[in-house]
């Protein structure tokens, strides 16, 4: 492949110095079916991966995944990647072909596409550790540790304190 570029590309390009360094590779590749990827994949990371003269980025699609982009913008492809449900319909049914599984790839596999940020759906991270040790019922014991330790009590003594608690509430 690399042999095949070199050849095609124009001298103006090869001439540059900086040609191989900063020359990306997009190869698009249709599959009949999603699932066909396997019969390939070990050629693709190979194509990827192959450190030799510039980047190599592969793009694969199916027939359906092409239809079913035609008529969507760039905006709305990139408001198909932040969309929660479309991603919870993928993840449990990674192979069927969707909208959503080929906008991933067009954001995962060229560089120069940016994901869009969803702002508002950003939580602060110690509300998700709230909402887990709530889920758990370990907001008690989160509590305990955290005053306890802010009190200056030595790490070790509190875990031995804990584990007497814990043996005591077994035996009772």
């Amino acid at each position: 492949m690399n042999k095949l570029v070199l050849l095609h590309a124009p001298e103006v390009f090869k001439s540059d110095p900086a040609f191989d360094k900063n020359t990306d590779l997009i190869v698009l590749y249709k599959l009949k079916r999603r699932a066909d990827f396997n019969e390939i994949e070990g050629k693709v990371f190979g194509i990827e991966e192959n450190p030799y003269y510039f980047k190599k980025y592969f793009l694969y699609y199916s027939e359906e995944e092409l239809r079913l982009l035609e008529g969507h913008s760039f905006d709305s492809i990139s408001a198909v990647v932040v969309d929660d449900r479309m991603f919870a319909d993928y993840r449990d049914e990674p192979l069927l072909p969707t909208i959503y599984s080929v906008a991933a790839r067009i954001f995962i596999k060229l560089p120069f596409v940016k994901v869009p940020v969803k702002e508002s759906s950003l939580k602060p991270l110690d509300i998700y550790v709230d909402e887990a040790l709530a889920e758990k019922k370990l907001t008690d014991l989160h509590v305990r540790i955290f005053n306890d330790s802010a009190a200056g009590i030595d790490a070790a003594k509190l875990i031995e304190s804990l584990i007497h608690e814990e043996v005591e509430n077994i035996q009772s």
